[in-house]
């Protein structure tokens, strides 16, 4: 998308990734994500934008508008904190003290929240004038997280975006943030809080949908395609290219970094034994890789439900949390073949065939 932007002209965007502002070990409160947002479309302005554009901000710089910003609500609301720029920053990526005493001060003044962040975005959108301003927020979908606690954090984010979404659509801007894609499962009403802008990035179809889940040539093609560009296939796999390749797309489901994985273990044995790699060592990869998966008891109903129907319509509401655990760790994976179906991850029916079954 931003290489598009870019060769279309007259755009201007700003990317950051939420982790380099947030420790992401649990969901972000409201308060948090202001913070995260403001320091990282700020700072990306700096590094993007001519100083001249954005005077303002070089010149004080976002942290210091951040504690002024913090250090009035803090002593508004009571809160007897002092903190320096820097240690704002530190407390955002450090965990649970700093959260509570903000959210103690601006509980009451939600308003406040927006208030901040949105002039500091007008403030962009005016200084990139006549171009369009493009923000992407991304890796909000990356969080380090224990699997028993992952449903809670991700319909806490669910909730986040419903509950907060007129003050993350910011003004006069295109915001593009990448979540997990379940989050609207998790709360139905979120993509109307959006205008129903809320897109799943499904995997790449590599075979037909069930009950005739034939290869897809074409979706193998370009996984194919991708995975050239990065190595040479034909001195790393010699005679067995095709048989090779067609077996990994088909065990990594189409799911980009699934496949990356796997080409990683293919190239670690490759190193081991030499070239070039045999159906054999493909064989090894995928056992070392997909033995690594961990399939929790609570995942037997979703994974039964996909196999029977390739659909999520008969799965109970409380079962959603779940859901989020399962997509997460990529058990279950998305297609779109004219509308959305669902299909159990190859490794993942591999184990199960196998008898590894939860």
């Amino acid at each position: 998308v931003e290489r598009d932007l870019r060769e279309q002209g007259g755009f201007i965007s700003l990317k950051f990734r939420a982790r380099d502002y947030h420790h992401m070990s649990d969901a972000l409160s409201i308060e948090e994500m202001v913070l995260v947002l403001a320091a990282g479309i700020a700072e990306a302005a700096v590094e993007t934008l001519a100083d001249d554009r954005v005077e303002r901000l070089a010149r004080g710089g976002i942290w210091e508008r951040v504690r002024r910003f913090v250090d009035r609500q803090l002593a508004e609301g009571g809160v007897k904190i002092s903190l320096g720029p820097l240690e704002i920053k530190s407390a955002l990526q450090g965990g649970a003290g700093f959260r509570h005493e903000l959210g103690e001060a601006l509980r009451r003044h939600p308003d406040r929240l927006q208030e901040f962040l949105h002039d500091l975005v007008r403030e962009l959108v005016v200084s990139v004038h006549p171009h369009k301003l493009v923000i992407f927020v991304d890796e909000l979908d990356k969080f380090q997280v224990p699997s028993a606690n992952t449903a809670a954090v991700y319909q806490a984010m669910a909730d986040l975006f419903f509950h907060y979404s007129r003050v993350l659509r910011l003004p006069g801007c295109h915001t593009i943030y990448t979540i997990p894609p379940y989050l609207g499962f998790l709360n139905p009403g979120l993509a109307n809080a959006y205008g129903g802008r809320v897109y799943i990035l499904p995997s790449v179809k590599v075979r037909l949908r069930p009950p005739h889940p034939a290869p897809f040539p074409a979706g193998i093609g370009a996984l194919r395609e991708v995975l050239a560009r990065r190595c040479d296939l034909s001195r790393l796999f010699g005679d067995v290219v095709e048989p090779a390749v067609l077996r990994l797309a088909l065990m990594s489901g189409g799911q980009f970094r699934d496949l990356c994985h796997l080409m990683r273990e293919v190239l670690e044995l490759a190193f081991d034994r030499g070239l070039p790699v045999t159906l054999d060592d493909v064989e090894s990869a995928i056992e070392a890789y997909g033995g690594a998966r961990t399939l929790m008891r609570e995942h037997r109903e979703i994974i039964d439900a996909v196999t029977a129907h390739g659909d999520l319509g008969s799965l109970p509401q409380g079962m959603l949390g779940a859901l989020a655990g399962a997509m997460d760790q990529h058990l279950v994976l998305c297609y779109w073949n004219g509308d959305f179906w669902y299909d159990v991850h190859p490794l993942v029916r591999r184990s199960l065939e196998s008898g590894s079954r939860p």
